[in-house]
């Protein structure tokens, strides 16, 4: 998403073109689009984000079931739950 400024349809009322119900309504529309851009954005940093910590945990699970190999199923246990959890959050995004 660009971070340049984004124009309102606002100006184009001050120039006589447009009546000001429609500008309304523009600007409305503009402030929808830029939120849901918004929402989209942050259910892909918050899958990305997701999905590299799911990847460290299995290397560290890996890392200590060789360790220790008694505490294999916990770790693995402990990583389905985060792994459920940040799940839970990206469906609670609504993407």
């Amino acid at each position: 998403m660009s971070r340049a400024p984004v124009p309102r349809t606002s100006s184009l009322a001050r120039s006589g073109r447009l009546p000001k119900p429609i500008v309304r309504h523009l600007d409305e529309l503009q402030v929808d689009g830029l939120t849901q851009a918004a929402r989209v954005q942050a259910a892909a940093h918050v899958t990305q984000v997701s999905l590299r910590l799911v990847a460290a945990l299995t290397v560290e699970e890996g890392l200590i079931s060789i360790q220790c190999p008694r505490s294999a199923a916990r770790c693995g246990l402990l990583v389905d739950n985060f792994t459920a959890v940040a799940a839970g959050l990206i469906a609670e995004l609504g993407l």
